[in-house]
């Protein structure tokens, strides 16, 4: 077997020295026919990450016992081991080999191993703060044996179980176990659950700890969930920070018993809400307008894809009216046209605490553009705002160019998929030329023709303080819900 380093060959005594370090161990040359196995281990900021990765599903069991032969540095930093791609026949080989107190973060997601493989390394789990296991297949059998680990285990700080199958009954003792672990402070969970989910939000009145819930689509939340979870928030002895809630089938009258725990008079420590994808309705908008109006901890609010239309957006902005604390603000695909963009562009010029909006997905138009316009040349705390597909052609580049030439707060601009040529272009470009405080601008897929793309071209050459400007057509199959996250990492 060979090995290389990221600066030169080092003995394996020198292994637990080296401050940055990765190497790869294949197998002997002659087998290169042979399914390949790979281990990448590095050491970063006092961490080792071990990636264990079999491309074709299948690993030598001597390659794991050659890991085996550095135990003896092992001992000596926190462990992070990930695993791609593995059957069953490894893992008794794994928890061998990694069952001490320094593995402290595992990883297996996609792996699809089933309860029987899971069984084998739970006795290694007993001291781990990390688990990953999406896509594994647990089934309720793997939920009850992973339930006793929360039991014994006081380090775990996070589980992701996402996409196990566990159904109502795995999810019953997950929650079962909750009331008793102290140590948990991230849970994700995406499965067909109902009972399972009333379970789970009657145990967080018991437990004090958790400060992040995900819950994804299968995971239904009824009113009645609704209310238990709301009265947990109530409590003052419930410590959750964020909740992220999608595709739950969460329906008004539950978002409203959820807005009525989050009013200011309530004792919630809730920073970050995030209800994607729900049937809320113009109901739902208002019922977090009236919370949006007294609390004075929320500094994120997710709303993608609720259904709030013009109504819900105007509610949510009269609230902004008077809110400071909102930093994020995400309102894509929510059917909004001129009426609720002129309400929310009248909210930000009152508003001076929100730094993120996104408006992607909606109807603004060249229309809606001179509303948000105004709303800029006065407004100083928005710094990154997403209009992706909004049907936004040169009027409204021009128009909204025209605004930023004195706006110095706006740092980051998302005009991706809309109807902008060389002559919206063009505007952009001079704004560009003379703007110093933009420096992230998205024209992903529009219009834009050779005149317009050599004006850009010519503001990088000029303006060096931008970090990130982007025009050309993409590929239409990438997801563009994902655009304004993945450039903006708006949360």
């Amino acid at each position: 077997m060979t090995f290389s380093t990221s600066r030169k060959k080092r003995a394996r005594n020198d292994i637990s020295t080296e401050s940055n370090f990765t190497f790869s161990i294949y197998l002997p040359e002659g087998e290169q026919n042979s399914k390949p196995a790979l281990w990448f281990p590095s050491k970063l900021n006092d961490e080792l990450v071990l990636y264990i990765i079999d491309f074709l599903g299948f690993i030598e069991a001597n390659c794991l016992e050659y890991v085996g032969q550095y135990k003896q540095i092992l001992p000596l930093v926190p462990i992070r081991l990930v695993v791609t791609n593995f059957q069953a026949k490894p893992f008794n080989l794994i928890a061998t080999c990694f069952n001490s107190n320094n593995l402290k973060q595992l990883d297996l997601r996609y792996n699809g191993i089933g309860h029987e493989a899971f069984s084998l390394i739970t006795p290694a789990l007993h001291n781990l703060q990390h688990i990953n296991l999406q896509y594994n297949d647990l089934g309720t059998a793997g939920a009850y044996l992973l339930a006793a680990v929360l039991k014994k285990n006081t380090s775990i700080r996070y589980l992701d179980l996402r996409q196990n199958n566990i159904g109502d009954a795995g999810l019953h003792v997950i929650a079962d176990a909750l009331e008793s672990n102290k140590s948990l402070k991230h849970l994700f969970l995406e499965d067909e659950a109902t009972a399972g989910t009333n379970a789970l939000m009657a145990a967080l009145s018991s437990n004090s700890t958790l400060v992040e819930l995900g819950l994804y689509y299968g995971v239904f939340i009824s009113d009645f969930a609704a209310n238990l979870l709301a009265n947990a928030l109530c409590t003052g002895h419930v410590h959750l920070k964020r909740l992220e809630f999608r595709g739950n089938f969460l329906q008004p009258d539950g978002v409203k018993a959820i807005s009525k725990a989050l009013d200011g008079i309530k004792k919630s420590e809730l920073e970050d809400l995030m209800l994607d994808y729900q049937p809320l309705g113009k109901e739902g908008g208002v019922a977090l307008s009236h919370c949006l109006k007294t609390n004075p901890i929320l500094v994120s609010i997710s709303l993608k894809d609720t259904g709030l239309e013009d109504e819900g957006a105007a509610a949510l902005a009269e609230a902004l009216k008077g809110n400071n604390t909102l930093k994020c603000l995400g309102l894509q695909c929510n059917t909004i046209k001129l009426s609720g963009i002129s309400a929310l562009a009248c909210a930000l010029k009152h508003n001076q605490g929100l730094e993120q909006l996104d408006l992607s997905y909606n109807f603004i138009g060249d229309e809606g553009v001179p509303h948000l316009s105004d709303a800029l040349k006065c407004n100083n705390s928005l710094k990154r705002l997403g209009l992706i597909s909004n049907q936004i052609g040169n009027s409204g580049a021009i128009v909204l160019a025209d605004a930023l030439r004195t706006n110095m707060c706006l740092s980051r601009l998302c005009l991706g998929h809309n109807l902008i040529d060389d002559t919206g272009a063009i505007a952009i470009a001079e704004l560009l030329l003379t703007n110093r405080y933009l420096k992230e601008v998205n024209l992903l897929n529009n219009k834009l023709g050779s005149l317009g793309q050599e004006c850009l071209e010519e503001v990088l050459l000029i303006n060096t303080g931008i970090e990130r400007l982007v025009w050309s057509t993409i590929d239409t199959t990438i997801n563009p819900c994902q655009e304004f996250d993945q450039i903006f990492c708006m949360q």
